[in-house]
């Protein structure tokens, strides 16, 4: 949640924008779903039963249906570019905020510290935080999908509405559990890659010697170990 409270102050108005976005596909599919069934009610029973429609009718559904559906496209795709401009934009960001604190570390710290680890800070370890952006506006659009969803579904039947208010937290429980259960893991592979690519980064920078010295049959079981066993090195 820092990180995602940090991204939203370095730029809001694309994750504005994704998450209006967002509310709009999510109140589109709800209403979309009520269209489809006033046009099955009123259209199509209707028309098939030999009663007949009018074309105004006719006319008025496919317009509500399309003008619905066009709705849910354009959320689902503001939703989108917005959030991936907030995500590269926080990266940049994170980036450039993550070299200016090496700048200003002294001659022993970086040689102390291993490039490939330090390399590796300011790639992957800032993708896979900006990957906790990604469900940022979906995540918005699911909790006015679940309001909106068990309203509607109260408006069809109260206990239809029960059963959804029922089975959302069960959900939304699951999903914290699951999210906790990977953190660790997740820390894992992170420390997993920093070591590998501390080794890759050992052997490019010291080709010269290793080729010199005859050391690349070493250099190459070296980095085979470091991909095999990862949290070693």
């Amino acid at each position: 949640m820092r990180l995602i409270g940090r991204s939203f102050r370095l730029h809001p108005i694309p994750h504005a924008i994704a998450i209006t976005g967002a509310v709009l596909f999510a109140v589109s599919v709800v209403a979309l779903s009520r269209a489809v069934a006033w046009v099955t009610d009123e259209l199509i029973v209707p028309g098939l039963g030999g009663e007949g429609v009018g074309n105004d009718r006719l006319i008025t559904g496919f317009m509500i249906v399309l003008l619905i559906a066009l709705l849910r496209g354009a959320g689902a795709v503001v939703r989108r570019y917005y959030l991936a401009m907030a995500e590269f934009r926080t990266e940049g960001s994170w980036r450039a905020q993550l070299f200016a604190q090496y700048l200003r570390q002294p001659v022993t710290f970086h040689r102390s510290t291993p490039t490939g680890q330090l390399l590796a800070h300011t790639d992957n370890d800032l993708v896979v935080a900006g990957i906790v952006l990604k469900p940022l506006a979906f995540a918005v659009a699911t909790v006015v999908l679940a309001f909106l969803a068990v309203v509607s579904l109260t408006l069809v039947h109260p206990w239809f509405g029960f059963v959804g208010l029922v089975l959302l937290p069960i959900l939304a429980v699951v999903n914290q559990v699951y999210t906790r259960k990977v953190a660790g893991p997740a820390a894992e592979v992170q420390q997993a890659v920093a070591g590998v690519t501390n080794v890759a980064h050992e052997s490019f920078d010291g080709i010269m010697v290793v080729k010199t010295l005859g050391r690349t049959d070493d250099e190459v079981g070296r980095m085979r170990r470091a991909s095999e066993d990862p949290v070693s090195y």
